[in-house]
């Protein structure tokens, strides 16, 4: 879905997608990002404010968010990674983005249930299934104030367990025949 969605998506959607992919932020966090926030040498992007008070938060840049920031940081004249068009000293609106990713949606055959903000999500399944594993810092990556909200992006993988109990069989056939 996300390749689909990608090849059909115009600019600025497919930036702001990529980003609040690779990066867990909210899509309003992304259209909210001003150049001073991006801190190219540590591989990191600061947001200073958000929908909670944990929200003011340091995430991670990725090989393709930097290669998709230098672009747009080419062309850039304005504080905003994302300007509007009209208002000279603000951002694009949410509404703008949300209306193109539905268009976009509908084109591409992607289910409704796939939202603008299910990228997020991914990003947050991905590092507590693939990588992390560690609840505490996904939540603190995603800006939250509670594990428990941390929790809804938990989603345990069923592969590998077959392995886990087969191991923990073999270890404990090891222990009792010494």
């Amino acid at each position: 879905m996300e390749k689909r969605l990608l090849e059909k998506a115009p600019q600025p959607l497919r930036d702001v997608f990529l980003i609040s992919h690779d990066a867990g932020l909210r899509p309003d966090e992304v259209l909210r990002m001003r150049w001073e926030n991006v801190l190219w040498k540590k591989n990191l992007i600061f947001i200073p404010d958000g929908k909670t008070e944990n929200a003011k938060r340091y995430v991670p840049l990725s090989e393709r968010v930097r290669e998709l920031l230098l672009t747009r940081q080419a062309t850039a004249s304005s504080p905003w990674v994302f300007p509007s068009k009209r208002k000279k000293k603000s951002h694009i609106s949410y509404f703008g983005i949300a209306k193109q990713f539905s268009a976009i949606r509908k084109e591409a055959k992607i289910p409704n249930g796939v939202v603008l903000y299910s990228a997020r999500h991914s990003f947050a399944t991905d590092m507590l299934d693939r990588t992390t594993g560690n609840i505490v810092l996904v939540g603190k990556m995603l800006g939250h104030s509670s594990v428990t909200t941390t929790q809804r992006y938990l989603h345990p993988e069923m592969k590998g367990l077959a392995e886990l109990v087969n191991e923990r069989n073999a270890l404990r056939a090891r222990n009792q025949s010494q």
